[in-house]
């Protein structure tokens, strides 16, 4: 196994090995493991192949962005890696493969790109009249994700097997809705429930503290600076506590819904949802599907990396920044023995400066930027020996299976100076010898439930990055949404927020929130962002075989990009319908902000002009089986019951069946 030696951050018991199956091959990960850090801890680097193209895509990220970490779980299909707690017996398998993941018999798709442009469906196979029935049928075989495949059992019983998962809903009622426990997150329900007000606290990941808990800097780990705010919402009675708990829309009057898969909600009293005193993982998975009806809604999901388009950035191998220092700093894994980054930002420096500390060797730090780094990260970074190169950028990978190698290349108008010698090359590029290459433009809001709430976006000059230009009335945004990196005006937005929304509940906070407002002011602003979105390989036209993925979901190609344009498809919604574009699982995530920026260059437009795409509701995808719910016996609470349960009233009739769950 591929791990690092034991650190205060890691969230894995080592002393508790959990054995799974992996495509039939017998491995073994720990107990707080999800299912891609064992796999990837475990050597595995394939995770399945590509949904048009059948190339091996491995982890690119943690966070159940994309497709290319969705596996088969005991034969049900399309199951987030990333997000899911390794169990023991687990049989885990590969998807949208033929055969073994690393040698799919479909690969050779992968040469016939030049017959499958954008929109190519849309346009062939329609003459003569028995064509479009036959290429119907065999396009429709090779479509789709995933595959649900039934054991003997199951096949008898006509289904999955019943009570595999057990099914829950939950109908909550609350003052203000809080989404994302991150600082900014944890201090707008502070302030909220310090008003008396009911709170609920939704949070994705199973712990709090948002992306604090696994970053380390100049050998303190940062969850420290949080973990008064985590304590003080955990004591506190007025918030409802739902960790592992996604939302997935925002619909109107103040309407949320979402799904609750593993984790452990606490209540007002400090008991768990279901009663017990361990995570229900220990008894089994289940999953709950709930309602949230809020007078007062808080947003404040972050942001998330902005990929970068370079020649084969999709190979296993690359990864994001957040990604190789999760595994490493989480979960104990080596994300690769020799690494390269390019990236956009002060955090993928940090993660580089860190990930050597930790001894990997880190070879060669390319930042998209030519100017504005943190002058304490230069100097970790020259401490740590690693050649530093302003102004570059990966160009190409090397290697077919997996990540052999990388080319740096010096962005236009940049110089072809670092700080040391990586590699070989000459002049202004670089070849480098690696298994990682950690990729990053930069970073973006997670904009994804904002959106379906109606919120509108611009382009922002300063940030590069689509902003909060106009919200619906009681929802309202706090923290990395609005591209704040200083920790101290994400907690300080966090309680504009909060005391905003106890202000649209009817509490009298005037006097708090003009004091916060002005703390605000003087605090740092939002961080100024990168404007790169490709490599200096994909500035001249890509040979042939070659390509440099906007979107992973459904293989979409900047080239296809450049032939939406030319098919007159030259805004982001046409050509995101017609070269398929975000319509994967992922949906906004990968392309994201990069296909807008994408359409402004090839189509020659300001990006000004352009608004990012609308995303669809669910933002995350639940399960059929969790949205449909229980079988039998569903109670639904009214407001009234959480009114009488929390002024000391008695709570009859909440409790039984497979439904119910905390009101």
């Amino acid at each position: 196994m591929s791990r690092l030696p034991p650190s205060s951050t890691e969230r894995i018991d080592r002393s508790r090995p959990l054995g799974f199956r992996w495509c039939g091959r017998a491995l073994e990960g720990f107990e707080g493991d999800t299912v891609a850090s064992a796999l990837w801890g475990a050597g595995v680097r394939t995770f399945g192949r590509s949904f048009e193209y059948h190339r091996p895509r491995g982890l690119y990220d943690l966070e159940g962005e994309g497709s290319s970490q969705l596996v088969s779980i005991d034969g049900v299909p399309n199951q987030s890696a990333g997000t899911t707690p390794l169990r023991a017996g687990m049989e885990v398998g590969a998807q949208n493969v033929r055969g073994d993941p690393r040698f799919d018999a479909f690969g050779f798709l992968d040469r016939l790109d030049r017959f499958m442009p954008a929109g190519f469906y849309y346009r062939l196979f329609h003459r003569p009249a028995w064509a479009a029935r036959f290429f119907q049928e065999r396009m429709r075989a090779l479509a789709g994700l995933g595959v649900l495949r039934l054991g003997a059992a199951e096949r008898a019983e006509g289904g999955v097997r019943a009570g595999a998962v057990e099914r829950a809903e939950r109908y909550l009622h609350a003052d203000v809705a809080v989404v994302g426990a991150g600082p900014a997150g944890l201090s707008a329900a502070l302030e909220a429930g310090r008003r008396g007000l009911r709170v609920c606290l939704f949070e994705r990941r199973p712990w709090l503290g948002g992306h604090l808990d696994w970053r380390v800097r100049q050998g303190r780990s940062l969850a420290d600076d949080v973990s008064a705010l985590v304590q003080q919402v955990e004591r506190m009675d007025s918030i409802r506590l739902f960790r592992h708990a996604s939302v997935t829309g925002i619909w109107g009057e103040n309407l949320l819904t979402g799904f609750q898969c593993g984790g452990t909600e606490r209540a007002a009293g400090g008991a768990t949802a279901d009663g017990s005193a361990t995570p229900p993982f220990d008894r089994g998975p289940w999953e709950s599907y709930w309602e949230c009806r809020a007078r007062a809604i808080v947003v404040a999901t972050g942001s998330i990396e902005r990929p970068l388009v370079f020649e084969h950035n999709d190979r296993p191998g690359v990864m994001q920044a957040d990604t190789a220092i999760r595994l490493a700093r989480t979960y104990g894994v080596r994300p690769g023995a020799a690494a390269a980054f390019s990236v956009g930002d002060d955090l993928g420096l940090e993660a580089a400066a860190d990930l050597a500390a930790l001894g990997v060797d880190v070879r060669v730090v390319a930042d998209a930027r030519r100017e504005g780094h943190d002058p304490e990260l230069l100097e970790a970074l020259s401490s740590a020996g690693i050649d530093f190169r302003p102004g570059w950028a990966a160009a190409r990978v090397r290697g077919r299976g997996r990540v052999r190698g990388v080319e740096v290349a010096a962005r236009a108008g940049s110089g072809a100076a670092g700080s040391g010698a990586a590699g070989s090359g000459a002049g202004d590029s670089l070849r480098v010898a690696c298994d990682l290459l950690v990729a990053s433009a930069g970073r973006q809001p997670d904009i994804g439930v904002l959106s379906c709430a109606g919120a509108r976006f611009r382009h922002g000059q300063h940030t590069r990055t689509f902003e909060l230009e106009r919200l619906l009335p009681d929802v309202f945004a706090a923290g990395g949404l609005l591209r704040l990196t200083d920790l101290e005006a994400l907690t300080c937005s966090g309680r504009i927020a909060g005391l905003e929304a106890a202000a649209a509940c009817g509490a009298s906070v005037a006097g708090a929130l003009t004091r916060e407002r002005a703390r605000l002011a003087d605090l740092p602003g939002p961080a100024r962002g990168s404007s790169i979105v490709r490599g200096p390989a994909t500035e001249r036209r890509l040979a042939p075989g070659r390509k440099a993925f906007l979107d992973f979901d459904e293989d979409g190609t900047w080239k296809n990009a450049a032939q939406c344009a030319a098919y007159a498809f030259d805004v982001p919604e046409l050509a995101k319908r017609f070269g398929n574009f975000g319509l994967g699982p992922g949906q906004y995530r990968v392309p994201g902000q990069n296909l807008a920026m994408a359409m402004a260059e090839v189509a020659g437009r300001p990006l000004d002009s352009f608004a990012a795409t609308t995303v669809r509701p669910p933002v995350i995808p639940p399960s059929l089986a969790t949205l449909a719910g229980p079988n039998h016996d569903v109670h639904k609470r009214t407001p009234l019951h959480d009114d009488q349960a929390w002024g000391g009233g008695g709570g009859g009739g909440g409790g039984g069946g497979g439904g119910g769950g905390g009101g």
